[in-house]
């Protein structure tokens, strides 16, 4: 990502005071080396009894294979190369999806290249996200199969998109939050306009957004109507995401996150004295927060925390993270992912039950890790956008 796009994707998110930046990207199997030893007589994979190497087979394979190898159809020969083994790579029945198997992990796969995204969204089957440079949305499935489907043009400056079960719908600095159908074909509408609305955020009935220029928080239909402010007098807004009857936004020029209700009212601090906060997302028990850092060189205090929503306890998961742009959680909420934007790599860490310490964070991808901006995650893989390009790799 050049450095004009790099302050852009930052002050599209933050509109006050953008003087930093920051990246993401690989996959959760441990590596694997390969044991060379006289295996004369012996089936490939297999050690002679008195070997010494113990290693398990991974899901469904079984003791005495040699490291790198497991048993993955039950017939008691260590046949399986976990190692490189595109179908079970890293153990037993671990697909990489259509890419390569290095070392026993997945390796990341191009999904589709754009000019300049700034952001994704997705269900089921696609990958949506809005293009800067070419001032399209667009969508591409998840399998990597069939072909770019635009869905609108001529949308200058997007910042934000979201989709539902029917419709997608973006933002533009220019003014405007939009949506159509997320088939091709249809028409954009616009639903509201405004000074320079940012991040979005959607529950069954509304769209939510934070307008960078007046510092609020706003709602509308979803189907179009009378918008409603529901903060005001918020420095730096940037992130934003909506659960049950709040809605949790990110005060940049605050360092702080807060919330508000969905009726609107007073808004009340969820946490202070944060680093840069960059990034929310949700799930039914906690909010993710990716916080930057203050250090304009190393980042060093920029963090991954998750803060539970019923008491606002707040716990960090993954300290000395150098400049954390988004944070995505899988639906099972077993991991978290980010991409750290100075270091090129795209992140995760393993979620400990409630009090507990997490493991250490790890590595899932540096190759096509890039800027990695705007992470998300299924069940299947982790996506991000790295530079023009749209990545994704298997969890």
């Amino acid at each position: 990502m050049l450095a004009s796009d790099r302050a852009f994707w930052i002050c599209s998110r933050v509109a006050a005071g953008c003087a930093f930046a920051v990246a993401m990207a690989f996959v959760l199997s441990p590596s694997a080396c390969l044991l060379t030893v006289s295996l004369d007589g012996l089936a490939d994979g297999e050690l002679p009894v008195d070997a010494g190497v113990g290693g398990g087979g991974g899901t469904g394979g079984t003791s005495g294979c040699k490291v790198g190898f497991a048993d993955c159809n039950t017939d008691s020969v260590c046949e399986t190369n976990i190692a490189s083994d595109k179908l079970n790579c890293g153990t037993c029945n671990h697909s990489c999806q259509g890419s390569t198997c290095t070392g026993g992990r997945c390796d990341p796969v191009l999904l589709a290249s754009g000019n300049s995204p700034v952001a994704l969204a997705q269900d089921d089957t696609y990958i949506y996200w809005a293009d800067k440079g070419t001032s399209d949305i667009k969508r591409y499935r998840k399998d990597n199969s069939g072909q770019v489907d635009p869905l609108a043009t001529g949308q200058a400056n997007p910042t934000d998109i979201a989709v539902d079960d029917t419709n997608v719908y973006w933002s533009l600095a220019s003014g405007t939050v939009t949506s159509t159908t997320k088939v091709p074909g249809g028409v954009p509408k616009n639903l509201a306009t405004q000074q320079s609305p940012l991040a979005i955020a959607l529950d069954g009935t509304s769209i939510y957004w934070v307008n960078g220029t007046s510092g609020s928080v706003e709602k509308a239909p979803k189907a179009g109507g009378t918008k409603t402010t529901l903060a005001s007098g918020v420095m730096g807004p940037s992130d934003i995401a909506v659960g049950g009857s709040d809605v949790y936004f990110i005060a940049f020029g605050e360092s702080k996150l807060k919330k508000v209700s969905t009726s609107g009212g007073t808004p009340t601090d969820v946490a202070t004295g944060l680093h840069n906060p960059l990034s929310i997302v949700l799930d039914g028990t906690y909010i993710y927060l990716a916080e930057q850092g203050t250090d304009a060189e190393s980042f060093a205090d920029g963090a991954i925390s998750r803060i539970t929503r019923a008491t606002v306890n707040k716990e960090v998961l993954a300290p000395m993270q150098g400049a954390p742009h988004s944070v995505a959680v899988a639906p099972k909420s077993d991991y978290a992912y980010w991409g750290l934007f100075n270091n090129q790599i795209v992140m995760a860490v393993q979620l400990p039950p409630a009090g507990q310490a997490a493991p250490s964070a790890v590595s899932i991808a540096t190759e096509l890790a890039g800027s990695a901006i705007s992470v998300l995650a299924d069940d299947k893989a982790v996506y991000w956008i790295s530079g023009a390009n749209i990545v994704k790799v298997a969890r």
